[in-house]
């Protein structure tokens, strides 16, 4: 299960930078996500949850990476925001893709 804070809490109290209750809120914010995809079952790049989700979980990031920014750089907070909110999306479109591909053979 991968835990946002867990994988950023360590490196960011290295840097100085505690602050646990928006770690908690990420966590939050990337379990709504996880469950909405869950739900939304074979369209989730369609469903308002999951978009709603992804928003959320982005706006979670960002406010980490303004009001850390130094410790967040260094944690490389930004490349977590990308695999969370971007990749998984793109990763999910290769899959359907790759599927569909193999079906039509």
């Amino acid at each position: 299960k991968f835990l946002v804070a867990r994988d950023l809490s360590a490196g960011l109290r290295r840097c100085n930078i505690y602050c646990p209750m928006l770690l908690r809120q990420l966590d939050v914010a990337d379990e709504r996500l996880k469950s909405a995809i869950r739900r939304a079952g074979s369209r989730p790049e369609r469903d308002p949850a999951v978009a709603a989700a992804t928003t959320e979980l982005r706006s979670q990031y960002r406010r980490l990476l303004i009001d850390h920014s130094e410790g967040a750089q260094a944690q490389g907070v930004d490349r977590h925001m990308w695999m969370r909110c971007f990749y998984a999306n793109i990763e999910l479109f290769r899959r359907k893709a790759r599927k569909a591909k193999d079906h039509l053979r």
